[in-house]
């Protein structure tokens, strides 16, 4: 049965790739015919998993990006198709028909509320955990029910790596047993007080923060002893505008200048430098690597710099306006859909816990919003207070785009995850 899963799932691979459609179907038809199919393949020697709310996406390209550069042959879910189907697919699109997985090493994103599922079914080496934040609460509750969740997952033979700055993750470590725990993390570059109160994971005392970096993330210490840890692959010296960085020594330098984008290529180099490879060799890879997708994808827009970023709850999108705000760009516009479908979260109210303090800008020209989520958009500039004259809300996305054109001005543009393709299409991205 193995065998015409994997000829059938080939042939359905085959002509997806054609018409550009069904990145999880394979694995799903492949699953229907033969139950056990994940038992059935023979993997590689080095599995490489990455999970979490934010950076998903961009961290395993990361990883595999380098990767590509060294002797190793490496398989990646770029596409993002990171439930049991897709994860599947990846690996039957690179496997022999007899069951083997052609690679050296596999580098897997994970959708967190799968994790516990996909583990029991492929053990790997190593699994890197970006950070837990309130995401699709009809989905995953709370992050600290998320963060529950996965305390109920046998970590034993996996090397976990976790970032450092994150307290739910520090706490996790904590509960649960694994082969070995590595952190990564920032060192203090900025000084900003946060200013809502954090829980402690472990006792539910509010946090206290020496520096905040976005959100909850940064270093953190609670009167019960829970504290941001050392971590083996620390970033110091960082410079934001310049997107440089020190670990060990080493000064590395992203295309993305971001302390959350920052964070994901260090999760990157940390399990890159886990697999022996070489800061030369890193250097070389990043580069002039870019990531596609939407993940603060650069483009040009009316003769100017311009970006696509997906946002998805209110630590990724408060973290987008931030970005933008440190451009000190004037008289731009910004985009900004969002819709409420089941892939988005059906519950939308995430959007009311957003800093939209940015928008009351006089850099700022024109607001066009659209999407499923629309009311709760207005709603949540409403309370806010942000100028309605500012507010654009009654066009498509075709006809939004074309009046940005026409306005002629600077633009940026932020989506959740089923405004991606309609706004992509609209700019002649796809």
């Amino acid at each position: 049965m193995t065998k015409l899963a994997i000829i059938l799932a080939k042939i359905i691979i085959f002509f997806g790739d054609i018409f550009k459609r069904g990145s999880a179907l394979p694995g799903y038809i492949a699953q229907k015919i033969d139950k056990n199919i994940f038992n059935n393949l023979q993997y590689p020697q080095n599995i490489i998993m990455v999970t979490g709310t934010n950076g998903k996406t961009s961290t395993t390209n990361f990883i595999a990006r380098i990767i590509s550069g060294s002797p190793y042959k490496v398989i990646v879910n770029k596409e993002g198709a990171n439930m049991p189907q897709g994860i599947l697919t990846c690996l039957l699109r690179n496997a022999s028909i007899s069951g083997k997985v052609n690679s050296d090493v596999a580098v897997l994103e994970v959708d967190e509320g799968f994790l516990g599922s996909i583990i029991s079914k492929i053990k790997p080496n190593y699994l890197l955990i970006t950070n837990l934040f309130d995401d699709q609460v009809d989905r995953f509750g709370t992050s600290y029910d998320l963060q529950n969740k996965l305390k109920e997952i046998d970590y034993s033979g996996i090397k976990l790596v976790l970032n450092a700055n994150d307290p739910l993750l520090v706490d996790l470590s904590k509960k649960v047993s694994a082969d070995e725990i590595i952190y990564f993390g920032l060192d203090s570059y900025k000084d900003e007080e946060n200013n809502f109160s954090v829980a402690c994971p472990n006792c539910k005392k509010p946090l206290t923060y020496s520096n905040t970096m976005y959100s909850k993330i940064g270093i953190f210490s609670c009167s019960c002893g829970l504290a941001t840890p050392k971590a083996k692959y620390l970033a110091e010296n960082i410079n934001i505008n310049s997107g440089e960085f020190t670990l060990n020594s080493h000064k590395f330098t992203s295309n993305y200048k971001t302390d959350y984008f920052i964070f994901n290529l260090l999760g990157a180099i940390s399990i890159c430098k886990e697999l022996g490879l070489t800061n030369s060799l890193i250097d070389k890879q990043i580069e002039d690597f870019e990531i596609k997708g939407g993940r603060l994808e650069k483009f040009t827009f009316n003769g100017e710099d311009s970006f696509l970023n997906l946002i998805k709850n209110p630590a990724g999108l408060s973290a987008s306006l931030s970005y933008i705000e440190s451009l000190k760009r004037d008289n731009f516009n910004l985009y900004l859909g969002v819709n409420k479908n089941p892939a988005d979260g059906t519950d939308a109210s995430w959007l009311s816990k957003v800093d939209f303090s940015l928008l009351k800008s006089a850099s700022v020209n024109k607001i066009f919003i659209e999407g499923g989520a629309l009311e709760e958009i207005k709603d949540a500039f409403r309370n806010q207070n942000i100028d309605e004259n500012k507010i654009i809300s009654n066009l498509s996305t075709e006809e939004i785009v074309k009046e940005m054109k026409n306005d002629n001005r600077q633009a940026f543009f932020l989506v959740n995850y089923t405004k991606m393709a309609d706004l992509r299409s609209a700019l002649g991205l796809n």
